[in-house]
């Protein structure tokens, strides 16, 4: 019989200036961090594991249909990835005010070392961005 690799339980690695929130889902409350547009997250990082960045756009409250976004992730002042996304309105994630998005994610290992990384909304049908950082236990 073969195994597959264990499950990784991941943390969250709280940004040096963006607030705090909570995301109420049907079964609990996560906390995520908001991001306005052309606004970033920064987070310092010790490299040589497994990064993932999640994030989910935040809407006006009467969309209703799905909204394209363009989030970008630099390290230590270079860029480093972007990626355009289309949210989905997520009916059981809960924010007062907004209609949040599904939730989409980048995931990459840095080089071995402290590093300095910053996420943001460049664009798209949304005024903010929920986003967690997550690192390995």
């Amino acid at each position: 019989t073969r195994v597959g690799p264990a499950s990784i339980d991941w943390e969250n690695v709280a940004p040096l200036d963006a607030p705090a929130v909570a995301l109420t889902l049907p079964t609990r409350r996560q906390k995520w961090w908001l991001v306005t547009r052309n606004d970033s997250a920064t987070v310092k990082v010790e490299g040589g594991a497994p990064l993932r960045v999640e994030f989910r756009l935040v809407m006006a409250p009467d969309r209703a249909d799905s909204g394209r976004y363009v989030v970008a992730v630099s390290v230590d002042g270079a860029p480093h990835d972007w990626d355009a996304f289309t949210a989905t309105p997520d009916s059981a994630a809960v924010l007062r005010g907004v209609v949040v998005g599904d939730r989409d994610r980048l995931e990459f290992t840095l080089p071995p070392g402290q590093h300095v990384g910053r996420v943001g909304l460049l664009a798209g049908h949304g005024n903010g961005l929920l986003v967690r950082i997550r690192r390995p236990e």
